[in-house]
Parts: C-alpha cells; structure tokens; sequence
C-alpha cells in the first residue's frame, strides 16, 4: 500500500497487527485525497475494522 494508496487494508488478525495503525493512517489519507482506489466511486466500500 504505501505511498501508492493503491490498497485497503481488510482483514488484520492478532498478533499480526503490527504496523495496523500505520496502515489506517496511510488508507485514511488516500481516502481523504480521494488517491488511488478510492478516487472511483464505490470500487472500496468501507467496512468495519476486522
């Protein structure tokens, strides 16, 4: 995901939950400038955090 917002984060399971705030704040950004995936209305619906 990264710098390229091309992702969304899904499906985070403990303890693999790391780098999960990183990944919100990157998604949230992307979101926000409407970058990526998220510049196409509905193609990245959000979900509740899993």
């Amino acid at each position: 995901m990264g710098k390229k917002r091309v992702a969304k984060v899904a499906y985070l399971y403990k303890p693999d939950t790391k780098y999960a705030s990183n990944l919100y704040k990157a998604q949230n950004t992307a979101k926000n400038k409407k970058i990526g995936i998220w510049s196409i209305k509905g193609y990245a619906i959000q979900h509740e955090r899993h």
